[in-house]
């Protein structure tokens, strides 16, 4: 009788049914150890690493010179007469929008220190994130496009009182 079968087709079977054992064996080993190893904890608080930006308590003192207060600006479109004094090195600014265009690209600057603010519009106004300050008289530059397309740019001042060392600080 004639054989179908090549004389060297069992030793390649079993070669393969050896590799896969050898795969089969390897992916248990890295399962179990996934399984067995304890999860990682995260970091605790007031390490200096990043978290969640819910936590807010503790960076607020930092934040503004130590003072803790966040304070928000209202801009009413004019160059005002008194220039506001605030105690953090950080300040927000909320405004109407000063003509009828709809939503114009506003651009804020604290021209003392180069920050650009970031500007979230809404419908009838916008607002900035924190712009930080340096200590004195810091103008903001506060540029937007006419519905005409014409550059427009105000200043809005802010007067930032010099930073006071923390109770109990060690010289």
């Amino acid at each position: 009788m004639v054989s179908l079968m090549k004389p060297d087709s069992s030793l390649h079977e079993a070669k393969f049914l050896a590799a896969t054992a050898v795969f089969t064996l390897a992916l248990l080993v890295f399962s179990l150890k996934g399984i067995l190893t304890p999860p990682e904890t995260g970091l605790p608080s007031g390490t200096g690493e990043r978290g969640p930006a819910s936590e807010v308590a503790g960076a607020q003192a930092g934040l503004n010179g130590g003072t803790g207060e966040l304070e928000t600006l209202e801009w009413d479109c004019r160059d005002a007469k008194d220039v506001p004094t605030v105690k953090g090195s950080h300040v927000r600014l909320k405004s109407k929008y000063c003509d009828k265009s709809e939503k114009p690209e506003v651009r804020i600057v604290n021209t003392a220190n180069g920050y650009t603010a970031s500007v979230f519009l809404a419908a009838k106004g916008f607002s900035t994130d924190f712009i930080d300050l340096r200590e004195g008289l810091n103008e903001i530059s506060i540029e937007w496009k006419s519905p005409k397309g014409e550059p427009i740019r105000r200043a809005f001042h802010v007067r930032r009182e010099p930073a006071v060392a923390p109770t109990g600080a060690q010289e």
